[in-house]
């Protein structure tokens, strides 16, 4: 059993955590306020929220493709949702078609900030899609693969005469 000091600290530790994770959502800090909502065991939805705040951050205020890149895959991010968040950005971007320098291809090109986002979204869902498909593959390969492993386990425990393991067949 804990002792009432100890409590105290939890209480006061948890306490101090969600304080740090309401700064940092006030700060638009969404980075820190996805690791602190994992501290905090927040509902899967509110979490997948900020992730898609810190996502929208990256892309539209920062112009940082790389980060953004490494945080759809650090969040899981699917095709279709950064699919859905690139267009809400275009057309919130569409506006200022003040055209900046990039890099396109490794050479130097001036686009705007909507044709900047369409071209990371274009790259970044064709990663997201071959890798989900990806793991749709191998997932049923792996479910297939199982299945016959487990169907010649248990055929050579019949022929060895120990019968089938668990009383009966699968």
């Amino acid at each position: 059993m804990k002792a009432a000091g100890e409590v105290e600290r939890v209480s006061a530790g948890r306490e101090g955590l969600w304080l740090e994770f309401n700064r940092a959502l006030a700060g638009r800090n969404f980075v820190r306020a996805v690791a602190l909502a994992g501290e905090l065991k927040l509902d899967e939805l509110r979490v997948r929220r900020i992730q898609l705040d810190a996502l929208r951050q990256f892309i539209a205020e920062y112009q940082n493709f790389d980060g953004a890149g490494r945080l759809c895959a650090e969040y899981c991010i699917t095709a279709d949702e950064l699919a859905a968040l690139a267009e809400e950005l275009i057309g919130q971007k569409q506006s200022e078609a003040q055209p900046t320098l990039a890099l396109q291809g490794g050479r130097a090109a001036y686009l705007s900030i909507a044709e900047q986002i369409r071209s990371f979204a274009q790259r970044q869902t064709a990663v997201l899609r071959q890798r989900e498909g990806s793991r749709g593959r191998s997932g049923w390969w792996k479910r297939a693969t199982s299945a016959v492993r487990s169907w010649f386990d248990r055929l050579s425990a019949l022929w060895r005469g120990g019968g089938f393991p668990h009383g009966g067949l699968a």
